[in-house]
């Protein structure tokens, strides 16, 4: 189904194009009378075709082609650029891709061999296993830690709501007193 809507609109876009052949032109007439929605399409699609071809073509400015030229010539060369590369350069590329190659096979091949080997993969999925299980268990140790806390001394967490707010409060007063307020400009003024 998909497919022939694909083709039935490529068919579409190649009769506006002038690009089917006398049978191809023919099955596509056929299928617009065939179907109301398939007509209905086609109509939009000339319509919207005739918009386009009517339309007047964009040219550009005949001073563009100056302008760019001029702006391209205008342009700082980079000093890397105008420098000449010597024989340095190419001995370290060489050198570069003397160590990158076999560095590189030697890793493709350490992690094939390794994703090969059932030992291994198990050996890393024990692992991860393993500390994921050790992060739960301490996080779950460390929540009843603090329910813990919190039963002992229920008293605790209204000590911790009401200083946090005050120790806020305190650092805001001593921050303000000591000019900390003002701008940066406003100090050498005086």
């Amino acid at each position: 189904m998909v497919d022939d809507r694909s083709k039935f609109e490529q068919s579409m876009n190649s009769a506006l194009d002038h690009e089917l052949s006398e049978e191809e032109l023919h099955a596509l007439q056929e299928q617009v009378e065939e179907s109301p929605a398939a007509a209905d399409n086609w109509k939009r699609l000339r319509q919207v075709d005739a918009l386009l071809r009517s339309l007047p073509l964009a040219v550009p400015a005949d001073s563009l082609a100056g302008k760019v030229m001029a702006a391209i010539a205008a342009q700082q060369i980079a000093e890397l650029a105008r420098r000449r590369h010597g024989l340095g350069l190419a001995l370290g590329l060489v050198a570069a891709a003397l160590l990158t190659v076999p560095l590189l096979s030697a890793l493709v091949l350490l992690l094939v061999s390794t994703i090969t080997n059932p030992g291994t993969i198990a050996a890393i999925l024990q692992g991860a296993a393993a500390v994921t299980s050790y992060v739960v268990d301490l996080v779950a140790d460390l929540g009843r830690q603090l329910r813990s806390l919190a039963s002992d001394t229920p008293a605790l967490l209204a000590l911790l709501t009401a200083v946090i707010p005050m120790s806020m409060l305190w650092g805001w007063l001593v921050w303000y007193l000591l000019g900390g307020s003002r701008l940066a400009g406003d100090k050498d003024v005086l």
